[in-house]
């Protein structure tokens, strides 16, 4: 196994535990780590927004899902899905920034979860190579 795929399973295993923990949080008391005050980050206001569920599933488990399905790809020596399915979600990333300034605030889960999902692209197109 080359420092690549070594890399992605780091990454992915990384965003497995942090979306595991914002899907603790959408669905249950656990109470959520991150500055919450009027200022520029505030978790819960964008972790409780109508953009934070898409057809009634919480974007944490997308994320787990998506986490779960990088590492099936790369258990299945996928190169081209991975690169392929990284960029789709690079763009789904550019949106969710929008969404973020749109609603004023940052959530610093969200943003990991973000530089897990770049990294990951930037990851993949160098093991494509």
């Amino acid at each position: 196994m080359g420092t690549a795929e070594k890399a992605i399973i780091a990454i992915s295993l990384l965003g497995l535990a942090v979306t595991a923990y914002l899907i603790l949080y959408h669905y249950s008391a656990v109470q959520l780590v991150c500055p919450n005050g009027g200022g520029a980050i505030n978790c819960e206001k964008i972790l409780n927004s109508s953009y934070s569920v898409v057809h009634g599933v919480p974007l944490p488990v997308i994320g787990f899902a998506f986490f779960i399905i990088e590492l099936l790809f790369l258990r299945i020596k996928a190169k081209e899905p991975i690169v392929f399915l990284n960029a789709l979600a690079v763009a789904v990333v550019v949106f969710l920034i929008y969404i973020e300034y749109t609603l004023g605030s940052i959530c610093l889960w969200c943003t990991t979860v973000h530089i897990l999902v770049i990294a990951l692209f930037l990851v993949s197109l160098y093991r494509a190579k």
